[in-house]
């Protein structure tokens, strides 16, 4: 073949199975099976690509091969990514360790979401998944140290109230900051005492802040809480 149609042939469909479409039925198969076999937690795509040639094909033994796959559990891109999205989890898990993971999982875990649990554990083929999804429901901890350290690094969101998109996502932006974070948090031991002896005038922005300044901010702050 000229080089130009082995690049096409390569940015294929098949190429994604290591073939090219002149090839039989059964050879797909094969390339199939033998790149599963090599790393089972890149079977959703694979069997994307297996499903695809097989509507093109019309062929009757790749659509066995899909039925086959999928009675052994194996599943589509789409489900995978709905599994995660179940869970509230974001980009298929990618860069969250198995342990913050299973925090995630078990905040959400219920008799319902079982198979979407067996669905990652699948893709992840992590025995640590596995092990949470034959462990009876009532013995799993809702509280977890870990999730809270993940949500504690990772602030959650804040919901639209009409158009205040563009707002929101300043503000989460600045609240991923720790310094900022923990500022607003403990916000109380950073209000200025004017009445200290010790306490001296400070210079924001140019303009030198004086105690009647602080006195009437906090004056200005009270009237504003009524």
């Amino acid at each position: 073949m000229e080089k130009a149609s082995l690049l096409r042939e390569r940015d294929s469909i098949y190429g994604k199975l290591g073939c090219l479409s002149n090839m039989a039925d059964d050879v797909i198969i094969e390339a199939f099976r033998a790149q599963v076999s090599h790393d089972c937690t890149t079977f959703h795509p694979l069997v994307d690509a297996l499903s695809e040639i097989r509507k093109q094909r019309k062929s009757d033994s790749l659509e066995i091969e899909v039925i086959l796959q999928r009675s052994e559990g194996i599943v589509t891109t789409v489900e995978l990514r709905s599994a995660y999205q179940y869970f509230e989890i974001p980009d298929n898990g990618e860069g969250i360790s198995t342990e913050v993971l299973i925090g995630l999982i078990r905040g959400s875990l219920k008799s319902g979401s079982l198979e979407n649990l067996r669905i990652i554990a699948k893709a992840r083929d992590d025995p640590e998944l596995y092990l949470l999804l034959e462990q009876p429901q009532e013995d799993i901890a809702v509280d977890d140290p870990i999730l809270d350290l993940y949500y504690a690094l990772n602030p959650v969101g804040l919901s639209n109230i009409g158009n205040t998109c563009y707002l929101n996502s300043l503000l989460q932006y600045l609240y991923t900051i720790r310094e900022i974070r923990e500022t607003v948090l403990n916000m109380d031991a950073y209000i200025e005492d004017e009445q200290d002896e010790d306490w001296k005038e400070k210079i924001i922005d140019g303009r030198v802040l004086t105690k009647k300044d602080v006195a009437e901010a906090k004056e200005s702050k009270l009237l504003s809480d009524y």
